[in-house]
């Protein structure tokens, strides 16, 4: 039976899960620098130990309600994509859980169209539902290099990876 390894956050009251092995670290949330004609979701970027990482607003590309903001469990959850860095603003960073594989079902049909497109899955753990997240659909390549280009032309030619 193969285990899979989750770490579990929460926007605007839903648990969602994304794989332990993308997840370099979880960071308090701080003060992010704006991105002039970014997508409407990157809420910006921040200087992360000497690297440069793009922040999604998981609330905007969810399309949730925007609700009260910005509390003291605020996190930004930095990832690894294609070997670049990119964090995700959650409001609960929770916890770490272990499933089954075989545990995890498909996306109900009928999914509202709040990130429709980003759900791989949903798996029932402790009486909760789980939603997994496909975060390479969240930001694709495509948005990705367009969003590296644009910070390079605005900062110069830092390590934006």
């Amino acid at each position: 039976m193969a285990i899979r390894q989750l770490i579990l956050f929460k926007v605007a009251g839903e648990t969602f899960g994304v794989d332990i092995a993308l997840v370099k670290e979880i960071v308090p949330y701080q003060d992010i620098t704006p991105v002039p004609d970014a997508y409407d979701f990157v809420e910006g970027i921040i200087n992360l130990r000497g690297k440069i990482v793009t922040v999604i607003d998981m609330r905007k590309r969810l399309h949730v309600k925007l609700t009260s903001y910005r509390e003291k469990t605020t996190r930004i959850i930095i990832l690894e994509l294609d070997n670049k860095l990119m964090g995700m603003i959650v409001d609960v960073a929770s916890e770490v859980v272990r499933v089954a594989s075989e545990s995890i079902g498909p996306p109900p049909e009928l999914i509202s169209d709040a990130g429709a497109g980003y759900i791989t899955g949903v798996v029932k753990h402790n009486e909760r539902l789980i939603v997994l997240l496909d975060l390479g659909r969240v930001l694709s390549a495509q948005e990705v290099g367009r969003l590296d280009d644009l910070i390079k032309s605005l900062y110069g030619q830092i390590d934006a990876s």
